[in-house]
């Protein structure tokens, strides 16, 4: 994910938009959010830069999408603050979409946001936007003239002359239209003339020239009307419009052309990829049914062989044990000391056996796990080709529990397992497939075979995921 993450601001810094985009939603598909170490911080970020590239493309509604994800995925990581600076970041572009009452509620909420965890000046930053939203309504202007208070009273930001840095003065626009809003034009006059500084934006220019033009044309003053129309038009020059236009439905073009593109080829690769996949899949099958059968009627005949042998010499040794039990009576030393090297012998064997007939009881034990009910079930979901359906936590619990019935040293031993680990181990003992595990666990098998490493390291020291099938095995065979 950061590796995609770290491409795609390379290829927005180049300027290549349509190809940032591409690696960020690459950087997404990396992503497993029910990983316990998951970056969400990460997550948000990727999207807080899918966010500006929209908003340079004018693609408003993905923009908005983009700025809610990041908000959540803050949320999550616990960066509080970015993630109402998300929030409000979506009432701005509901401001462009000039969806009003939206971005109203927005902003009211982000505002309340802020107070609630302590961020005042925060609060008040995002008091302009709503400003700017009320000084567009004649009907507003109680609620303009209420948050401009505020702001003169506690924003902190005014110096001795009560005179705003560069950056925060297009507040004095929003006074200028609360005077206008009450017909005081001279206060609004002053307060517009008061935004005008060195290299303003064109955004600024903008409101201040069309505040001026407002305040002339009402006092029907033709050669100043005439002065303010002439600069306003010229800082709305149409062709700055067009030349804009254009850029954005290049791009817009661009993005959707490549976004489509990387689609199809997809598509086209999973097609080939799931055709391949089921030809190996049926005759896998085919193969693996075969060495079933002839496995089980092989360990049937192991089992019995070594229970016949198993029960032939306990027999033997009672036997003897009668016989040494009737010559200790008669006192025959010689014959005594015999039958109890025999004795011996015959228990050193029956040791052997018992450690064998113990292995034979641990499979039979495996095997009982493979013939529970819940077993079966996975058994059934695993079988679908096309995803496998959902496994319920209760499910989960459920085989977890068979398993500590019936594979009680094992479960011990895999305590120190994370719940993905263990249900991996558990799913391998099965001889189930990495490709069928993720999608039973409903991941990626990436995923899946780092748990793999991480279970083989904690479990044997070996920090390979191949080899964690066969260590589990002789773990139990142990």
């Amino acid at each position: 994910m950061e590796a995609h993450y770290l491409l795609g601001c390379t290829y927005r810094d180049m300027g290549e938009a349509p190809r940032a985009v591409d690696c960020y939603l690459d950087a997404i598909a990396c992503a497993d959010t029910v990983a316990a170490d998951c970056d969400f911080w990460m997550m948000a970020s990727v999207y807080g830069q899918m966010a500006t590239i929209y908003h340079q493309q004018l693609l408003l509604t993905n923009e908005i999408d983009a700025h809610r994800k990041a908000s959540y995925y803050n949320c999550i990581a616990k960066d509080t603050l970015y993630a109402i600076l998300e929030q409000q970041m979506v009432a701005g572009v509901y401001i462009l979409q000039n969806k009003r009452d939206s971005a109203e509620a927005v902003l009211l909420q982000v505002m309340n946001d802020y107070h609630e965890k302590g961020l005042y000046q925060e609060e008040l930053q995002a008091s302009t936007m709503l400003m700017s939203l009320y000084s567009e309504q004649p009907d507003r202007s109680a609620d303009l003239k209420r948050l401009v208070d505020i702001y003169d009273e506690k924003s902190g930001l005014f110096d001795e002359h009560h005179e705003l840095p560069p950056d925060r003065r297009l507040f004095y626009c929003y006074k200028a239209r609360y005077f206008e809003s009450i017909n005081q034009l001279d206060s609004a006059e002053y307060y517009y003339r008061k935004m005008h500084q060195g290299n303003m934006l064109f955004t600024s220019q903008n409101s201040m020239y069309k505040g001026l033009l407002s305040i002339f044309n009402k006092r029907g003053k033709a050669d100043s009307i005439a002065k303010y129309a002439n600069l306003y038009c010229a800082v709305n020059d149409s062709s700055i419009a067009i030349k804009d236009k254009e850029l954005t439905a290049q791009m817009a073009a661009s993005y959707n052309y490549s976004q489509l593109q990387k689609e199809s080829n997809e598509n086209a690769e999973k097609a080939h990829q799931t055709e391949n996949r089921l030809y190996f899949v049926s005759l896998f099958v085919l193969v693996i049914i075969f060495f079933i059968v002839i496995l089980i009627a092989k360990y049937s005949r192991q089992r019995k062989e070594q229970q016949a042998k198993y029960i032939a010499l306990i027999q033997e040794r009672k036997k003897i044990v009668e016989e040494l039990d009737s010559l200790k009576v008669k006192d025959y030393d010689t014959i005594i000391a015999r039958k109890e090297d025999e004795i011996a012998i015959l228990n050193k064997t029956i040791a052997e056996h018992d450690a064998a007939y113990r292995d034979v009881m641990l499979n039979d034990k495996l095997s009982v796990f493979e013939e529970s009910q819940i077993v079966k079930t996975f058994s059934e979901k695993s079988k679908f080709k096309k995803g496998c359906p959902g496994i319920t936590n209760d499910e989960w619990d459920e085989l977890v529990e068979e398993f500590r019935r019936d594979m009680p040293s094992v479960f011990s031993m895999m305590k120190c397992l994370s719940p993905l680990q263990f249900h991996v181990c558990i799913l391998l003992l099965l001889d189930y497939d990495e490709s069928v595990i993720a999608a039973l666990k409903n991941s990626r098998p990436q995923t899946i075979n780092k748990a793999k490493e991480r279970a083989n390291e904690k479990l044997f020291r070996t920090s390979d995921a191949a080899s964690l099938k066969s260590n589990l095995k002789g773990a139990i065979m142990a």
